[in-house]
């Protein structure tokens, strides 16, 4: 496996992941790069269908699951390798996640607040997940438990 693939794959996954538990079909994930990205996922889009002068809950409640499924990526990359993190490695993902957020807030200071408030559901998330996988590990192992390891 090439240097950074590693960084990648966890970074794809972290969208993979937080796609999934909102119910978004995952359509593919990859971590071949390309001339603009190291690695790609594509998933159902959560505004798919969301016309903005509905109800404003339900039009919030579907534009943080986009939020939080572009902020999973980096999240997801800089809690396996912190130092494996740069900037410009999530810049697609923050560029959308602001631009989406911008449409719900007035000000500058609140976009930063809102993004900053998913950005730690994003991580709470991605924890309880990581808890989830961390435990069918455990339960796989356990004598009697019917899972056997390859």
């Amino acid at each position: 496996m090439a240097r950074g693939d590693l960084a990648t794959a966890f970074h794809e996954a972290g969208h993979v992941a937080a796609a999934w538990s909102r119910g978004l079909k995952i359509h593919s994930a990859t971590i071949d790069p390309t001339p603009e990205f190291r690695g790609h996922t594509l998933h159902a889009n959560p505004l798919r269908g969301i016309r903005f002068n509905l109800s404003l809950a339900r039009v919030r409640d579907r534009a943080e699951s986009a939020i939080v499924v572009y902020l999973a990526g980096p999240e997801a990359q800089q809690r396996h390798k912190p130092r494996s993190w740069r900037a410009h490695h999530g810049a697609a993902d923050f560029k959308q996640a602001v631009d989406l957020a911008s449409r719900f807030n007035g000000s500058d200071e609140a976009v930063r607040a809102y993004l900053d408030w998913l950005t730690i559901v994003t991580r709470d998330e991605h924890e309880g997940f990581q808890c989830r996988v961390l435990s069918a590990g455990d339960a796989r192992r356990a004598p009697g438990s019917g899972w056997h390891d390859v």
